[in-house]
């Protein structure tokens, strides 16, 4: 018995017998440790929202009670052993009052609504040098940058496709105008129907970037709703309070799925930070001057020193790499000064 098998009993699913064969396993003390292996992870994983009023605990123990002397022939689950089990592999009371609230949900109302109990939310973290490619329930195909987390559920709600995003990814959306597909970020909100699209947006960098490639797509900076046409992209500097709409060669937003970073006439602050970040390494611009400039160019097997010459050579830059010592190990920081 494992997590595939509980949550379907959750979503209402189950058959009798499967009923049966949970609770039975649930309640036998041999299988503590399992099923404390089994909770844990639900509940370090899942989101669990139960919808309508807040349930009333009290009114449900006296309806179990009823349905335990009724003499049903549906299994249900024993208050005392439920009790006893439950209470040894959790801290607090909330995981079986949480189990008792969903089986008399169930039990009490459609399988639709037993479904919308239960919401598993899955994350993916892809490490710095590292890009992964993912398939939503939908279908959407989402392409991971690195140092990127996405955030999304196991199944999508029916009246909407959700999910957060801190870092870059790139998306094509499989079309559904009944339920838009929403990007939340800490610094912006993207609600689409059906595209392809770049989302540029790592909250420690307070940098939104927003690249349409196909289809339709609106930005909601907080009360402020920016709609973009392909070949269109948003820039929200947050720092600076600063929103920008360019014309652009979409595709250059999306070449680092094969590996190349590629800028075109970009802010030279906007692009220290795609190069601090495509390095893993600390710039730092001494001297403000350097923020008026652009850069144009490609990076694809350079090393950072490299790339730091060939930036050189195309603007009145000097630079100089010192090592400091952090929790996380030993960081590069790069200085650039006016030449």
């Amino acid at each position: 018995m494992g997590l595939p098998e509980l949550l379907k009993y959750f979503y209402g699913k189950t058959s009798d017998d499967e009923t049966k064969q949970i609770l039975d396993w649930m309640k036998d003390p041999e299988n503590e440790p399992e099923v404390r292996g089994v909770l844990g992870s639900i509940w370090t994983r899942a989101d669990i929202g139960l919808k309508g009023e807040k349930p009333d605990f009290e009114g449900l123990l006296q309806t179990l009670h009823r349905k335990m002397n009724s003499g049903g022939n549906r299994p249900v689950l024993s208050l005392k052993s439920a009790y006893q089990t439950f209470s040894r592999i959790a801290a607090v009371l909330i995981i079986p009052l949480l189990l008792l609230t969903v089986y008399l949900y169930r039990n009490n109302n459609s399988e639709k609504n037993a479904q919308e109990a239960v919401v598993v939310q899955q994350e993916i973290y892809t490490k710095p040098g590292t890009r992964s490619k993912i398939t939503l329930a939908d279908g959407t195909l989402v392409w991971l940058h690195d140092g990127t987390t996405l955030r999304y559920p196991a199944q999508f709600e029916k009246d909407q496709r959700r999910v957060f995003v801190d870092g870059e990814a790139y998306f094509e959306v499989v079309s559904d105008p009944s339920r838009p597909f929403v990007v939340g970020n800490s610094m912006a909100t993207t609600v689409v129907t059906g595209t392809r699209f770049n989302l540029n947006a790592y909250s420690s960098d307070r940098f939104f970037e927003a690249t349409l490639i196909e289809g339709k797509i609106h930005v909601r900076d907080g009360q402020d709703d920016h709609r973009l046409e392909p070949g269109q992209q948003m820039q929200f500097d947050v720092e600076a309070g600063k929103v920008s709409r360019l014309d652009v060669n979409p595709y250059l937003s999306m070449a680092w799925i094969n590996g190349k970073l590629i800028m075109q006439d970009e802010p030279f602050s906007i692009a220290v930070r795609k190069i601090s970040r495509w390095y893993n390494v600390k710039i730092v611009i001494d001297d403000p001057e350097l923020k008026n400039y652009f850069l144009t160019a490609t990076i694809e097997n350079e090393k950072p020193e490299q790339t730091m010459k060939l930036i050189s050579m195309a603007l009145p830059v000097d630079f100089t790499v010192t090592e400091r010592k952090t929790e996380a190990g030993t960081e590069r920081v790069f200085r650039l000064t006016k030449r």
